[in-house]
């Protein structure tokens, strides 16, 4: 987890994969300042220096709606299909600041994936 940054991460694979999608979950607890992003990217890569295009999923977490303010995991699925991939980078971008409807409205939020899912395609 990092508070109030987007979260990077770079996963190594042992071997080139043809990639069907990557599935990531968050943890969203606003009574403990964690939330949700507000969306993520993914970029994939065979040599870790050439990355794609991104892979984009937005408005995972609206901070203007407060009907958000329940404690859940909050889930990504990713659409890739991206043959000879060893490299997978994954931005999940945060909110920066707590929503004006919660008590700690403007201070800076926690963000904690929970879990990152590879899923590789069957040919």
């Amino acid at each position: 987890s990092i508070s109030g940054s987007d979260f990077v991460v770079v996963v190594k694979l042992l071997r080139p994969i043809d990639l069907k999608n990557v599935a990531v979950a968050f943890a969203h607890v606003p009574e403990n300042w964690v939330f949700a992003p507000k969306n993520v990217e993914v970029l994939v890569s065979s040599d870790s220096v050439n990355y794609s295009e991104p892979y984009t999923i937005p408005n995972i977490f609206k901070s203007e709606e407060e009907a958000q303010n329940v404690s859940q995991l909050v889930h990504s699925l990713i659409p890739i299909n991206h043959d000879g991939v060893k490299y997978i980078k994954i931005v999940a971008h945060s909110i920066k600041k707590i929503p004006m409807w919660h008590e700690a409205k403007g201070l800076r939020p926690w963000i904690m994936i929970d879990e990152i899912q590879i899923m590789e395609n069957n040919k």
